[in-house]
């Protein structure tokens, strides 16, 4: 007589949520080859056996972990960019609703970007829809566009891009080297933090106004 094989219980949305930060926990720390399936199940409050149920390879899951990382930043990125606020307001939006994002997930974008550094055309090809670099060419058309109208002033909108990105995630990405070079507490960079978020919109807006 054949057995028949047990089948698993459906995962609810509570142990999913668990199983997904503590999946990404041990990625971030360890990377693909050092983080352990038995730990990531140890955090997720299931067994090792449940946990090779739903991800039967460790490599599936770092995927699932890397994707979602990548939606969540593009994700909050597009919520601003595709708005149909005019590019000062973005900026603004920028330097408070995506700081603040970026502050309460600090390891997203440097786990990010390490991985894209591996092997970038892969990672373009396999992380990067077509969705997503829609958003920037999006953006470089508004630019182009309040350009031409005598909005704002003539500038490199690739380039403007680039260091609006750059005042967001720096910050972020360099904290710990930040707070070592300028010997200040972790209040002490908050409220660094808080006078970027501040600054940063008065920044561009020298910059773009005629």
């Amino acid at each position: 007589m054949q057995r028949t094989k047990k089948k698993m219980p459906e995962i609810n949305r509570d142990t999913e949520v668990k199983l997904m930060n503590a999946a990404q926990n041990a990625f971030i720390k360890y990377g693909l080859e050092g983080a352990r399936m038995q730990d990531i199940a140890d955090e997720a409050g299931m067994s090792k056996s449940m946990l090779h149920y739903y991800f039967s390879k460790k490599e599936k899951l770092f995927e699932t972990i890397l994707r979602q990382a990548v939606t969540d930043i593009f994700s909050k990125l597009r919520q601003i960019l595709d708005s149909d606020d005019a590019v000062l307001t973005k900026i603004h939006r920028l330097s408070h609703e995506f700081i603040d994002f970026l502050h309460g997930h600090p390891y997203l974008p440097l786990f990010v970007l390490h991985e894209s550094h591996k092997d970038p055309a892969a990672f373009q090809r396999e992380f990067m829809p077509a969705r997503e670099v829609a958003l920037s060419t999006r953006f470089i058309a508004q630019v182009e566009e309040e350009m031409r109208t005598g909005k704002i002033r003539p500038v490199n909108p690739h380039m403007l891009l680039v260091q609006m990105l750059s005042m967001c995630v720096f910050p972020i990405l360099s904290q710990p080297v930040l707070q070592g070079v300028l010997n200040v507490t972790e209040d002490e960079y908050k409220k660094m933090l808080k006078q970027i978020q501040r600054e940063m919109p008065a920044f561009f807006e020298r910059m773009l106004a005629w």
